[in-house]
């Protein structure tokens, strides 16, 4: 079991007994959930690294500086990573190599949110996630272009879709703390159902 705390601790724990076995020692708090892929354990901290180790010894197998905090677990799809920042931006990296292959920078204006961040969904050569503005995007996985973006909530205050969206039954569900809960379809960002809070 890997898990990170806020003193920059990643620990490894066996799952039997729930001793703590290894751990390595970061700058800055992991508060997303560690992913396990392949043979890499891969995490963020809150000074912008993506950090990925080898699963059995915690060795580096790459570093990344990526300017801002990581608060959310990473979420990987199609040799991809995909990293929503602090800042409102979405990272796409080599999953392998760590290598940026693009970032999408959303312009946010000052209103009040909840500083806290969805995370990102693979659908098709798309990548759907949520921002503070109110706004649903779907960025192509290839370049970070939008497919189609759309506005959900129309809040005053605490507009931010922070809920990770999820795909049911090839429709998606996704909804915000502060507005009603929607059902859209995938492949164009229309509204196929508005459940009100």
């Amino acid at each position: 079991l890997y898990v990170g705390d806020l003193s920059g601790n990643l620990n490894v724990y066996e799952k039997r007994l729930g001793r703590r076995v290894n751990f390595v020692e970061e700058d800055g708090a992991i508060q997303g959930k560690p992913l396990i892929h392949k043979n890499m354990v891969i995490y963020g901290t809150s000074e912008g690294k993506i950090i990925a180790r080898e699963l059995d010894t915690l060795k580096l197998v790459y570093t990344k500086n990526l300017g801002s905090s990581i608060e959310s677990e990473v979420y990987p799809y199609k040799g991809r990573l995909f990293v929503h920042l602090r800042n409102h931006t979405i990272a796409a990296l080599d999953v392998k190599t760590g290598k940026i292959l693009w970032s999408y920078k959303r312009a946010v204006p000052f209103l009040t949110t909840l500083n806290r961040v969805s995370v990102p969904l693979g659908h098709k050569n798309a990548v759907i996630v949520g921002f503070a503005d109110g706004y649903l995007a779907s960025l192509s996985i290839h370049d970070g272009h939008i497919i189609w973006e759309k506005k959900l909530s129309l809040a005053k205050k605490f507009l931010d879709i922070d809920l990770s969206p999820v795909l049911v039954q090839g429709t998606l569900w996704v909804g915000s703390l502060g507005s009603d809960f929607f059902i859209i379809n995938p492949k164009n960002g229309v509204t196929l159902r508005r459940l009100m809070h």
